[in-house]
């Protein structure tokens, strides 16, 4: 049960981060990552309440989700430093160190998710 905790915690850790982002762009006018963020709340809230076979995949979904994301990032941040010299703080902000820390984390994140077997998870909740 408290693997069960933990892993919850880590879930819902890892949408807030994506939410806190969505918020940030939506104060300089992209509000598209705030809606998603909110839609993968709403989806994640609704999969908790009826306890479904949904929550699971919803799971699945968002881990895979965090890594792409991650892999992603990583992969510019390479790209960008290898080939040239960006001018722009907000892109050097995003892919100095903390930002690659923060994209390692989130493939740490989407590695762990993706590790709970589905009866354990369904037996234990």
């Amino acid at each position: 049960m408290k693997n069960i905790k933990f892993y919850i915690l880590a879930l819902v850790l890892s949408m807030l981060l994506f939410f806190a982002k969505g918020i940030t762009y939506a104060v300089i006018g992209s509000y598209i990552p705030l809606a998603l963020s909110c839609i993968c709340l709403l989806l994640l809230f609704i999969a908790l309440k009826k306890r479904t076979k949904g929550w699971f995949f919803f799971i699945r979904f968002w881990a895979i989700a965090i890594l792409v994301w991650g892999f992603i990032r990583i992969a510019i941040a390479i790209i960008i430093h290898f080939t040239t010299e960006i001018s722009e703080n907000h892109v050097n902000e995003q892919f100095d160190l903390l930002g690659n820390i923060v994209s390692l984390l989130a493939i740490f994140v989407g590695i762990y998710l993706l590790t709970l077997k589905r009866q354990r998870f369904i037996a234990s909740y």
